[in-house]
């Protein structure tokens, strides 16, 4: 058993540093101090920030653009639903890659301009096409009109037909 696994898993469950400290003490068997688990989950939130603002490539063959609505519990807030944008690329050699993803509260077209100006700011120059289902708030073929892509794939439906190139 890995000791960052159970510490970050501690912290998702939004467990006390004190309390983390106390569980990985028993399950484990060696003294943690809060001070400890405190370090362990900076550390993993440095490398998730390093992930996030990590230079990109600046050519994809295909961008798939999707947004996956979860339930989220916030603090005074209650339960709410949320979208997390992502964004995945194939590199021309054939390469899949998680390029980003985002957590805002609703999908729209100024999210998805937020999340395409950010792949642009870390170095995205060209997709040869982005594959999408239709980005709410976004006009037909709009995406191919961002930066410079070369097509969007459409929904079936949407446009000359299914797979149509706007």
């Amino acid at each position: 058993m890995d000791v960052g696994e159970v510490a970050v898993a501690l912290y998702a469950a939004r467990v006390s540093q004190r309390k983390a400290a106390e569980v990985m003490s028993f399950l484990l068997g060696h003294r943690y101090s809060h001070e400890t688990i405190s370090a362990m989950t900076e550390e993993v939130l440095q490398a998730v920030e390093a992930f996030r603002r990590r230079p990109l490539p600046e050519e994809m063959a295909f961008v798939h653009l999707d947004g996956l609505y979860l339930k989220l519990l916030r603090e005074g807030e209650g339960v709410v639903r949320e979208v997390v944008y992502v964004a995945l690329g194939v590199t021309p050699s054939g390469e899949r890659r998680v390029l980003g993803y985002w957590l805002l509260p609703a999908e729209s077209a100024l999210g998805w301009e937020g999340v395409l100006g950010e792949l642009w700011q870390r170095g995205l120059r060209r997709v040869l096409l982005f594959v999408t289902d239709g980005l709410p708030g976004l006009p037909s073929g709009g995406v191919a009109a961002v930066r410079g892509a070369r097509g969007a794939v459409e929904p079936a439906g949407a446009g000359a037909g299914p797979g149509a190139v706007g």
